[in-house]
């Protein structure tokens, strides 16, 4: 009996050395595997930060040049307006002048048939008609 506990005895010494040696190796693979997630996760981690760099880099980049673009739109906006203000302006001008022409037109067209009423009414040739006529035109000129 003692020679059989001393053999399970045995047996169980080489299954606890065989299963200690197990464990062992299983706890090598393990921290290998770890350290090589860790690494892969890490790896990770960067390539996502640089990619992200990149994107908030091209996004900024965008942003400039959008904001650039604004900017000279509302210059020519303020010219644009300025320029129309102008033409306005003129415009508003030459309205007046027109108007201001088309008075004075008719201002000579009236005193022109004044003028021709006053001759073909004195049919005299005489020097008192010279005389009267001189008299009406310094008249019309008044006017």
């Amino acid at each position: 009996m003692i020679e059989e506990l001393e053999k399970e005895n045995d047996g169980l010494a080489q299954k606890l050395t065989k299963t200690t040696n197990q464990l062992a190796s299983s706890r090598n693979e393990y921290l290998q595997s770890h350290k090589a997630w860790q690494e892969e996760c890490t790896a990770l981690q960067e390539k996502s930060r640089e990619e992200l760099a990149a994107k908030e880099q091209s996004w900024k980049t965008k942003v400039q040049q959008l904001e650039e673009e604004k900017k000279e739109l509302v210059k020519n906006v303020q010219t644009t307006e300025t320029a129309l203000k102008q033409v306005e302006e003129e415009k508003k001008n030459l309205v007046t002048k027109a108007e201001t022409a088309k008075m004075t037109l008719k201002e000579m067209e009236d005193k022109k048939n004044v003028l021709e009423n006053i001759y073909l009414s004195h049919s005299d040739p005489d020097s008192r008609l010279s005389e009267s006529l001189t008299k009406q035109i310094w008249i019309v000129q008044v006017l």
